[in-house]
């Protein structure tokens, strides 16, 4: 589980410039890990300050630290309809398989979700579903 708060604070990491950056308000977030497996779900929440410099971090620098987080490669994001989508292939000591995630953002919110081969291996893994969301909740102190 650590892991996946480690991946959930991607989201503080200083940007590298790219084409298409998110819209985060910076301040104190509130953010919620849900993973389904069959039927095993586990639930974390988080509290982080997120600063002015990592609110407008570009989507591939934050697919790229969310997916190392998860000891998983992102794909190039891809713009839809909803927001950024990319793929994820995870190593053999990774918690997932692979996956696809959208993320859809806006200034005071995120949600990152998406399905994902959850297991040890192709073998040994049942789909399941990556939710994580946030919420603006008001100034760092």
């Amino acid at each position: 589980m650590m892991r996946f708060c480690l991946a959930a604070a991607a989201l503080t990491l200083s940007p590298v410039a790219l084409a298409e950056t998110t819209k985060f308000d910076p301040g104190n977030w509130s953010v919620d890990i849900l993973i389904e497996a069959g039927e095993q779900v586990k639930e974390q929440q988080i509290d982080m300050c997120m600063t002015e410099e990592s609110a407008s971090i570009d989507v591939a620098t934050l697919a790229d630290a969310f997916a190392g987080g998860a000891k998983c490669t992102a794909g190039e994001p891809m713009v839809v309809d909803a927001g950024y989508e990319f793929d994820l292939t995870c190593a053999e000591d990774s918690a997932f398989v692979s996956g696809t995630l959208t993320l859809i953002d806006a200034a005071e919110a995120f949600e990152l979700s998406g399905p994902m081969v959850i297991g040890n291996s192709a073998e040994e893994s049942v789909e399941g579903l990556l939710s994580v969301t946030g919420t603006r909740t008001g100034d760092c102190e």
